[in-house]
């Protein structure tokens, strides 16, 4: 099962919201007026989750992070292994081995993001 994805850069984007924000908060500082930062129909004026759906959430992203973290380190021996020059010191099946095991966890880490998007869906679908 193979998943392609395309990574997007979305600094510009953020960077935009962060200066509407920032111009946002400037002006409510000085009229002393307080609103937010975001339209109603986005401020999640909803009923919040409830703290098992909250808890469960966090429990999830909580792993996921924790998932990428160590992928990471993974990722950074791989480095390690590539940039090695020496003629005699090569170790093929290490860095195939780890190339292996880091694709795992990177299909691993996309299965549990998409179950996190469904209960949020799910969450977002259950509030009235």
């Amino acid at each position: 099962m193979s998943h392609t994805s395309s990574i997007q850069d979305r600094t510009p984007e953020f960077r935009s919201i962060l200066t509407q924000a920032q111009k946002t908060l400037a002006r409510q500082r000085k009229t002393g007026q307080s609103q937010p930062l975001l339209p109603p129909q986005q401020n999640g004026s909803a009923t919040p989750p409830t703290r098992r759906q909250r808890s469960e959430f966090a429990r999830n992203a909580a792993g996921i992070g924790r998932g990428i973290s160590a992928t990471m380190g993974k990722l950074q021996r791989l480095g390690e292994l590539a940039k090695r020059k020496t003629l005699f010191d090569d170790r093929p099946v290490e860095i195939a081995e780890l190339t292996y095991v880091i694709k795992q966890d990177l299909a691993g880490l996309n299965q549990q993001i998409g179950n996190l998007q469904v209960l949020q869906k799910q969450s977002s679908v259950d509030k009235p």
